[in-house]
């Protein structure tokens, strides 16, 4: 858990929001409480999803299809406003790890608790798949790890966020080397999906890596698709069903149900399922009743904030952890500051004022601010460099994000890397790197880059790959203006082709575009 920082809420509906939980592509996860003591884990939708065309739609029905599930292996939906600005929901606290944390501080779990997670997370698809709801991003930071067995969490959730990007792109979200074979070809998830995900976190669960192995996107995919898992180091107890469960032909993978008939579980009764060293990070995550700082009203709570914090300690650490959260994150004074030094360095820059540009980019970099002010750093001076000729500069600026930054910023670097290799002339690693942004699903981003990506196309001279990437461009989520020029640029390509009729059309399109209005809220 975190301190919550200045930009976060503190009331979402009626929960006090206590502590951060985590977040992921779909928003920020926090500790709340009810009115009446109950904890709560609120997930906060982030912004730029809320304001895609339906996603508010697609997001109620699916949380309304994910209350109806219950079961003693999910996470239960408890509550949610998907009309609130940004939309919201709120599942049961469970105290406990996630299998992910659990098994990267402390290695594969013992095979006795691997029994009982199989025998937990297919009783809890089984209560999913009940209600005609899917999971579709079953993965181990999607299980958590309670005293009395495993819980599902986000079930279903994913299919709101999937359908805000997909529409029209037949694309899939989701995990590489966690989707199956038939979601990745034609987005065709169905029950049999979910059974080859858990195999899948079944197989890291006892090993500690994952059977398709690691490394791009694509080319995890494409071993999913293509070849056999690794399935060494599994019990024997295991081995066999995970293999069915990994079945590249969804109609030879067991059904949840024969899952649980096949499973040995131990029977003896009283002993914890867990190894000591997971109890201890199930014990550190359980929270005592509330304390008078757990429920202060909003007024005393800034008195006591104020009164209680201390000056920034020196920022003795190495290039490699500046830009990471510390004492000065989160402050208001440091917020603004670091804003000051972004606008001053782009416009010291776009102003030809180039060595200025760059020691306040580097001050930006180096002062403190958060997580996305810092890639925003390091993406704008990338910009910068590459428009300057320094495309080595580009490169690491661009890496540096891909490697740590925040989702959103690190699939924007992935894209404008790719612009970079692409105008350098090398067009596989533009292919490369502009697929991955495309890949990541996000707001904006898929627009631009398979945009990006077709005029590469263009000038290879495949106008059909053009073509798809540019339908794909134009039926993304993103802003008019984007979808505008998307537009003008392919009616000028079929122009060019001599293909005047649908010229005229695309042209028409563009004239006919209207700017959306702006959604209000944060």
């Amino acid at each position: 858990m975190e301190e919550l920082q200045a930009g976060d809420p503190r009331v979402v509906g009626p929960y006090r929001l206590l502590k951060r939980l985590g977040g992921g592509g779909m928003g920020q996860v926090f500790l709340g409480r009810s009115r009446g003591s109950r904890l709560v884990a609120v997930k906060v939708v982030r912004p730029e999803l809320a304001m895609g065309a339906g996603f508010r739609r697609r997001f109620a029905r699916e949380v309304a299809a994910a209350q109806r599930v219950g079961g003693f292996y999910t996470a239960h939906v408890v509550d949610a406003d998907p009309s609130a600005d940004p939309p919201w929901m709120a599942t049961a606290y469970i105290p406990g790890p996630s299998l992910q944390q659990a098994v990267g501080q402390n290695g594969p779990l013992p095979e006795r608790a691997l029994g009982l997670l199989t025998a937990g997370l297919a009783e809890g698809l089984a209560a999913v798949h009940s209600r005609e709801t899917l999971h579709r991003d079953l993965k181990p930071a999607n299980v958590l790890l309670a005293a009395d067995g495993p819980r599902l969490i986000d079930f279903g959730i994913a299919r709101a966020v999937e359908d805000t990007h997909l529409t029209g792109t037949g694309m899939a979200i989701g995990t590489p080397g966690f989707m199956a074979p038939e979601h990745l070809l034609g987005n065709r998830a169905g029950p049999a999906s979910d059974v080859f995900s858990l195999g899948v976190v079944i197989a890291y669960a006892a090993t500690g890596r994952l059977p398709f192995g690691a490394g791009l996107p694509h080319s995890v995919n494409y071993r999913v698709v293509h070849e056999r898992p690794d399935l060494s180091g599994l019990p024997a107890a295991l081995a066999s069903l995970v293999a069915d469960c990994l079945a590249k032909d969804a109609s030879r993978r067991p059904t949840v149900e024969q899952i649980l008939d096949q499973v040995v579980i131990p029977e003896e009764t009283g002993i914890s399922w867990l190894p000591p060293t997971l109890a201890t990070m199930i014990a550190e995550r359980d929270i005592n009743p509330p304390t008078r700082d757990d429920t202060a009203t909003p007024e005393t709570e800034t008195e006591t904030q104020t009164e209680t914090e201390t000056e920034p300690e020196a920022d003795t650490g190495d290039a490699a952890d500046r830009g990471r959260p510390n004492q000065r994150e989160g402050k208001p004074e440091v917020l603004r500051h670091v804003n000051a030094l972004l606008r001053l360095a782009n416009l010291e820059m776009d102003a030809g004022s180039l060595d200025v540009g760059r020691k306040l980019f580097h001050q930006a970099i180096e002062a403190g601010g958060t997580a996305e002010q810092t890639a925003d750093a390091r993406n704008g001076l990338g910009w910068h460099e590459t428009q300057a000729g320094n495309l080595d500069e580009g490169r690491r600026l661009y890496q540096e994000v891909v490697a740590s930054g925040p989702l959103w910023h690190k699939s924007w670097a992935l894209n404008c890397w790719g612009l970079l290799e692409r105008d350098a002339g090398n067009v596989e690693d533009a292919r490369s790197l502009l697929g991955q942004a495309i890949d990541t699903g996000q707001w904006g981003i898929v627009m631009a880059a398979s945009w990006n990506l077709a005029v590469l196309e263009v000038w290879a001279g495949n106008l059909e790959e053009a073509r798809r990437l540019l339908q794909q461009s134009t039926e993304a989520d993103g802003s008019a203006e984007q979808r505008g020029d998307a537009l003008l640029y392919w009616a000028d390509v079929e122009r060019d082709a001599g293909n005047h009729e649908r010229a005229r059309q695309l042209y028409q399109q563009v004239l006919d575009l209207k700017e959306p209005p702006a959604t209000s809220g944060s």
